[in-house]
């Protein structure tokens, strides 16, 4: 296969991916790599599609940290999520920036202990309100705020 019918299949195949998700420029030179391609037509690829604003990390991290907050992640974890998977720090520095501003960790973690437990058993004994501290801890919640949205309901 000649490089020009390589890189157009490679460029095919990454709009195909995109039309479904957002992709950071990492993850996608990752799965172009896992199909196939050559590094360096995966890396002509995600730097032609960068160049055009068809790939971008900063929508990517915008998207990818919302999805995060909405399964209940605090922004830190869901922020140290999305470095696992590569994105440029500049562009995730400025998504974590714009949602700071909406996210509110207290109203987070009532919504999330609410559909954990919407009957309120989680304060029948101590052991059960350890183990709801224990789960908004995981999530990335500080402890200030866990106490506090399980003193709320107390």
């Amino acid at each position: 296969m000649s490089p020009e019918d390589e890189r157009a299949r490679a460029k095919a195949l990454a709009l195909r991916m995109l039309a479904r998700r957002e992709y950071c420029a990492s993850e996608m030179k990752h799965k172009l790599l896992a199909k196939g391609f050559s590094e360096a037509v995966a890396e002509e690829v995600v730097a032609g599609l960068v160049r055009s604003g068809l790939l971008s990390d900063r929508r990517f991290a915008e998207a990818y940290l919302r999805g995060r907050l909405r399964r209940g992640d605090a922004l830190w974890l869901a922020a140290a999520k999305a470095r696992q998977k590569g994105v440029d720090e500049q562009a995730l520095a400025e998504a974590v920036a714009s949602l700071e501003e909406e996210f509110d960790p207290e109203q987070a973690a009532r919504a999330l202990v609410e559909k954990i437990d919407p009957e309120g058993l989680r304060f029948a004994d101590a052991k059960l309100r350890r183990r709801m501290a224990a789960r908004l801890a995981r999530r990335g919640f500080a402890r200030a705020v866990i106490e506090k949205v399980l003193k709320e309901d107390a």
